[in-house]
């Protein structure tokens, strides 16, 4: 039980050390930071509202895929807390399970929509050939 008291504590020094120090690190190089603007969920007012669909779509699937991550990862801590607690088990497996089939059922959306027409995924508005802008001189 000491043992474990002390690997416990050994674990939560080491994870505030590695954050504490991490931003030092990063900060510590004399590198340039670019920071791209194009970020999918940016709505750009000069483009279509397929543009903004699609930004929208592509923000949605990260999000979406972080928050996956974030079960997967929680129902795993769970896990390996409730060792030797049965329904402690039980809810950690259905945490990961669910996460899994949500990215399983993200994954497959994308995949039905690209078989069907690989335009789906990136809903540019068609061209329509032989119109021109009209524009008024008054």
């Amino acid at each position: 039980m000491l043992r474990a008291l002390k690997m416990k504590k050994i674990l939560f020094y080491a994870a505030v050390s590695v954050i504490i120090f991490i931003p030092f690190v990063a900060f510590a190089q004399s590198t340039t930071i670019t920071i791209n603007t194009g970020l999918p969920g940016q709505y750009n007012a000069s483009s279509s509202i397929g543009a903004f669909i699609s930004d929208f779509y592509s923000l949605a699937l990260i999000l979406s895929g972080i928050l996956a991550f974030g079960a997967i990862v929680y129902g795993g801590i769970r896990y390996a807390v409730g060792r030797g607690n049965p329904s402690a088990e039980s809810d950690a497996r259905s945490w990961i399970t669910n996460a899994l089939l949500g990215l399983l059922l993200l994954a497959g959306a994308y995949v039905i929509l690209y078989t069907i027409n690989p335009a789906l995924i990136s809903l540019a508005t068609p061209n329509l050939p032989g119109l021109s802008a009209v524009t008024s001189t008054s």
